[in-house]
């Protein structure tokens, strides 16, 4: 049994913040939790004394990709890489997620087959790593965006069929790829970004959300123009990822249906803050910063979704380049510098309490109650003060067990 004693509690439930708080971890739950006096300590237990450092909830990544390194293209890692260099790379990365205290990713596409390989391998203690909600390998129509690492189908029976076989391999979401450049097959070397089209027809849409919702689970998309958001809204998605999709029509419809929203600036914004650091060319940095400035308008239209009910979830796009899987406190910061969370506790919220529920473990994990399970982190300062505190990990808790310390892996 482990008493954690003395730290600020942020429980995730979005109240104020406990000082002298006591989280009483037995086993794999949290069997006493609030201020110190009113907790009991049970006597032979464990004590950590935290003064001056902050309890919360482990955090949600729910946008990674496991599989690609943060540095390399993302086209020539997903032809040039092989399987075992792929399974290497997510152990590598899974590590890193729990060195910044997420204790629970949605891994947004892996080749076929390694999203459940690196499931069944955290969840038998052959690889250290967080709980794992995955969507197997994306879909995207026959030439359609990433095609070099997705499932290509078209039709409505096609992506049927495309469906079932994710969930054959342990798939608890879908990703489909609703718009893209079209244009990707033209390179035969690095990935080509031009404007992007709608990809899938809505028959094709509705019949990969109903198929999905059949078996029990759930389904987003990449969506980045309005025409091809405003299709999977209307198909019945429950979440839309990224944001330069979204427009007032689109806004207006995911708030009457309740779709959720991971608007994952880490991307653009790390490559121009740290591209060098990674070998980006100088050109590259450039034109992210280019478009950086022009497209002001995706965080203008996330602030008024989130003004307007939108309910946001935090996810980076970890292992695009420069955004690496142990960084989730940048992604965090935008969120809150550019309106996508109105304070920081509500981007607490957004990286705790949102995703659980956003993934039906509510009642498992996501906020620090009784009974629940003890999925803790522990830092250093305030993060109300300043999210960059959320760097400062100190100790984190996976199903009760000590798995961090300092950030290093244990």
């Amino acid at each position: 049994m482990i008493v954690l004693k003395g730290g600020r509690l942020i429980d995730g439930l979005g109240g104020k913040p406990i000082d002298e708080s006591v989280v009483v971890i037995d086993g794999n739950k949290i069997t006493g939790i609030g201020r110190a006096g009113k907790a009991k300590i049970p006597e032979g237990a464990e004590v950590i004394e935290l003064k001056g450092k902050t309890v919360l909830p482990g955090l949600m990544n729910c946008h990674t990709h496991i599989f690609w390194d943060a540095i390399s293209d993302l086209k020539e890692q997903c032809r040039d890489d092989g399987p075992y260099l792929q399974g290497f790379k997510s152990a590598y990365c899974l590590r890193q997620c729990l060195e910044a205290g997420v204790t629970t990713i949605r891994d947004m596409g892996t080749p076929p087959g390694l999203g459940l390989a690196a499931t069944k391998a955290v969840d038998q203690g052959i690889a250290p790593g967080p709980r794992i909600h995955h969507c197997g390998t994306p879909l995207c129509i026959t030439g359609g965006h990433t095609f070099w690492f997705s499932k290509e189908a078209d039709g409505p029976e096609g992506v049927r069929k495309a469906v079932r076989e994710q969930v054959k391999m342990g798939a608890t979401w879908i990703k489909m790829m609703a718009s893209g450049s079209r244009q990707e097959g033209l390179s035969a070397k690095g990935t080509v970004w031009t404007t992007a089209l709608p990809e899938f027809s809505m028959e094709e849409l509705r019949a990969a959300a109903d198929e999905i919702h059949d078996a029990g689970r759930k389904i987003t998309a990449h969506a980045t123009i309005p025409s091809a958001t405003l299709r999977i809204v209307k198909a019945g998605f429950d979440c839309t990822e990224h944001g330069e999709g979204l427009d007032k029509e689109v806004i207006e419809l995911m708030v009457k249906k309740g779709t959720w929203h991971c608007p994952t600036f880490n991307v653009a914004y790390l490559q121009v803050e740290r591209g060098h650091e990674i070998g980006m060319p100088q050109f590259e940095i450039e034109r992210r910063r280019a478009s950086l400035e022009k497209n002001t308008r995706k965080a203008e239209v996330i602030a008024e979704a989130a003004k307007a009910g939108v309910r946001m979830v935090m996810g980076t796009d970890a292992g695009s380049p420069a955004v690496p899987h142990n960084e989730v406190a940048r992604e965090m910061e935008l969120m809150y510098e550019l309106g996508a969370c109105p304070t920081p506790m509500d981007t607490i919220i957004a990286a705790t309490k949102n995703p659980a529920e956003m993934l039906g473990v509510l009642p498992q994990v996501g906020t620090l109650e009784e009974g629940k399970l003890a999925d803790i982190l522990v830092i250093e300062g305030d993060p109300l003060e300043d999210l960059g505190n959320l760097r400062n990990v100190h100790l984190v808790f996976l199903d009760g067990e000590l798995v961090v310390k300092d950030r290093r892996v244990l």
